[in-house]
């Protein structure tokens, strides 16, 4: 991970089960749905499915495959630190 772009979630699409409005998110310019096999492995930069963000320096963006994209935070962290 190097150039990845964070931010709040704001809303979900109905599919989306693994982030939720106001989760700290994490992701990838490369989104991937994790479930192909190389996703299942370990290996989602090489997803059979990616499909390549490029919206990221907005302060709004849609995030395809949100669920196997995006990475949430578990709440360890305290809001405004």
């Amino acid at each position: 991970m190097g150039h990845e772009y964070c931010g709040s979630v704001e809303e979900v699409g109905s599919e989306v089960t693994r982030v939720k409005p106001g989760q700290f998110v994490i992701g990838s310019f490369f989104a991937s749905d994790n479930t192909c096999p190389n996703c299942q492995v370990g290996y989602q930069s090489s997803c059979q499915h990616t499909e390549f963000i490029s919206t990221a320096q907005a302060p709004m963006m849609r995030v395809p495959l949100a669920d196997g994209t995006l990475v949430g935070d578990t709440g360890a962290f305290l809001p405004g630190i």
